[in-house]
């Protein structure tokens, strides 16, 4: 059978294209940051349905595990162990607490933040669930707010939960100044993956003032948060808010509002809710027990209060039950029913209080401020350690710089002098050129005037012929004229260049001009050139012409402006 082209193809796409894509569905977890994958570890390890088969779950870990390590995601690796310890933390598991503070001790060797709060608050919850250890629950709590104060909400979501867990736990512990800290703390960060936190924090910031004696502004809280939840249709807190508020009311004798806030909640579907629904009982109980303690009271506790499974609530709650089950029997004049539960009724109160005067959770609090203002001490001694080295480094670079500075400075210094005495020697050397030019200059004068005296004494002993021939001997020959010109030019380097600028002179102009210069009359020149005194004339008029001057006068003091 022939396979049709399009099919090949399409196939042989495929296999190419297939080792780019991802072989392993946990790879989108590798080498992201907690926040960037945290959305990821819900969804697929903590709040997934395979938790129920507990071999798939480990295998699943282990893989992701086995992973972590290949790809060496250290973070991913430690998140696998956490995972594990998070699903046994309710299970019994005998070594749970001994592992998960070697989990911690590695988070904080490596420095991960969010393991170190996670952890800490890890070991709180299981303390305060599995062993009633309130104290040791609230201590780890304190604690992991020294690392979440570290940690910026963009790097760990749940940052705002965690605030509201120790605030929970300073609240139940009676701790509730530390509980509104939190609180407030919390309210301050505005993003939350939680779209119900928000009304978590009012309820526990009034349950903060309601239990601190506050009733004012727990009201005001309440009262926000059932405005709040009835404005975005939210029946679990409406309902919540509404039996704080009730419960509230009634604690200040204030029946009307209660009865209003009892009757907006009659009609609710109690089976999305059921717990809180039974608290909400609890509290209307309560209300029928104050305004009619017979009939109402009665029809309504054996209406829906006998009997229950009360194992889910709150230690409050049950308190509650156990009281309002002893007025119904004391109503009914059950003599047995009214000592069991009046003795349930004292021995959860006994609790209650005990919860707050344990000198477990003072010690607990004691230690994590003790542990603080060591971390404090230790912080500061490292600061002044740090402030005293820097002030060393910062001398001794000082210190640097200037021995730095002072070698290049001498360094400098002693350039600048040789440089200095360079200069000088040049300047001296042509100094002594000068000299020796103005020398030559002086001497060919002294020759010339010399030439010109004897000239002028054998005209007046020569024939007319003879003395012809003698004016137009030159004593300034090509030879003696270049020499000249060099010793020249070394006296005043800049003459024959200026005198050039305008027009390039002829040789003989050029003569002319410095012999000019030199002071030397029109006999002198022409003797000198062995030209006549009338072409001497010529020349100053061509010289002349080329400055644009007309006085001879002025033709010397142009000339010696170019010098």
């Amino acid at each position: 059978m022939c396979l049709p082209k399009k099919f090949i193809y399409s196939l042989l796409f495929f296999l190419l294209l297939y080792p780019s894509f991802p072989t392993n569905a946990n790879e989108p977890l590798l080498n992201k940051s907690y926040a960037e994958r945290q959305p990821l570890l819900i969804e697929r390890f903590y709040y997934h349905s395979d938790k129920k088969d507990s071999v798939r779950y480990f295998n699943e870990i282990k893989r992701l595990r086995q992973l972590a390590i290949q790809y060496n995601d250290r973070e991913l690796e430690l998140e696998t162990d956490y995972m594990k310890l998070n699903y046994l933390s309710s299970r019994g598991y005998k070594n749970y607490i001994s592992e998960l503070n070697q989990l911690m001790q590695k988070a904080d060797d490596e420095h991960i933040l969010q393991l170190q709060i996670r952890t800490r608050q890890a070991l709180g919850f299981h303390y305060f669930y599995e062993y009633r250890y309130d104290g040791k629950a609230l201590f780890w709590f304190l604690e992991s707010y020294n690392f979440l104060s570290k940690i910026k909400q963009e790097d760990f979501p749940e940052k705002k939960n965690a605030l509201l867990d120790i605030a929970n736990m300073c609240l139940h512990t009676g701790y509730y100044q530390k509980a509104l800290f939190y609180i407030n703390e919390a309210q301050k960060i505005e993003f939350s993956y939680d779209k119900n936190l928000h009304l978590n924090l009012l309820n526990t910031k009034a349950l903060i003032y309601q239990n601190s004696g506050n009733n004012e502004k727990a009201t005001i809280e309440l009262e926000n948060l059932l405005k709040k939840a009835h404005n975005e249709n939210n029946d679990i807190w409406f309902l919540i808010a509404s039996t704080n508020l009730a419960k509230l009311y009634i604690k200040t004798k204030d029946y009307t509002n209660a009865s209003r806030i009892v009757a907006a909640c009659e009609k609710m579907n109690s089976d999305s809710f059921p717990n809180e629904y039974f608290e909400f009982l609890l509290v209307k109980a309560n209300l029928l027990y104050q305004l009619d303690p017979h009939n109402t009271f009665i029809h309504f506790i054996e209406a829906n209060l006998l009997d229950k499974n009360i194992q889910q609530l709150t230690l409050n709650s049950k308190t509650d039950y156990f009281h309002l089950l002893y007025y119904y029997y004391l109503i009914k004049n059950d003599a047995q029913q009214i000592i069991n539960f009046a003795n349930l009724y004292i021995e959860h109160k006994d609790s209650l209080t005990q919860i707050i005067t344990d000198n477990s959770i003072k010690q607990a609090a004691e230690k994590h401020n003790y542990n603080r203002y060591v971390a404090n001490k230790r912080l500061i001694e490292q600061t002044r350690y740090k402030n005293k080295r820097d002030t060393v480094i910062f001398i001794v670079a000082i210190l640097f710089i200037l021995a730095t500075v002072a070698v290049v400075f001498r360094k400098r210094k002693k350039r600048i002098e040789i440089e200095k005495n360079k200069y000088i020697k040049q300047i001296e050397q042509q100094r002594v050129l000068v000299e020796n030019a103005k020398k030559q200059i002086d001497q060919f004068i002294a020759d010339i005037q010399q030439k010109n005296g004897v000239i002028q004494k054998l005209q007046n002993e020569l024939s007319p012929n003879s003395i012809e021939l003698l004016k137009q001997t030159t004593i300034l020959t090509d030879e003696h004229w270049l020499n000249f010109k060099k010793e020249f030019s070394i006296v005043y380097p800049e003459f024959f260049i200026n005198i050039n600028k305008q027009q390039q002179l002829t040789p003989s102009l050029e003569r002319l001009a410095a012999l000019i210069v030199l002071d030397l009359d029109s006999m002198q020149i022409g003797q000198t050139l062995g030209i006549s005194k009338e072409s001497v004339a010529r020349s100053k008029r061509r010289l002349k012409a080329h400055f644009n001057l007309t006085k001879d006068n002025d033709l010397l003091q142009t000339l010696k402006k170019h010098l």
